[in-house]
């Protein structure tokens, strides 16, 4: 079972941010210029976190 962000002690939300922070940059950097095709609201952090849970989930898993 995946914790909600909330669930998780604050050292591993820390962590989890950190790690977000860094995914959701590599993403940006990674689209450069080409971020002229989107149209609706996109929330890369939302999605890097949502990310990082399902890859502690995974971690746990295996």
């Amino acid at each position: 079972m995946v914790k909600k962000f909330n669930e998780f002690s604050e050292e591993i939300q820390a962590e989890i941010i950190r790690a977000a922070t860094k995914v959701t940059v590599a993403k940006i950097n990674a689209k450069g210029a080409k971020f002229d095709s989107y149209y609706g609201d996109k929330n890369w952090f939302r999605d890097s976190i949502s990310e990082v849970i399902s890859g502690l989930k995974a971690a746990s898993n295996g």
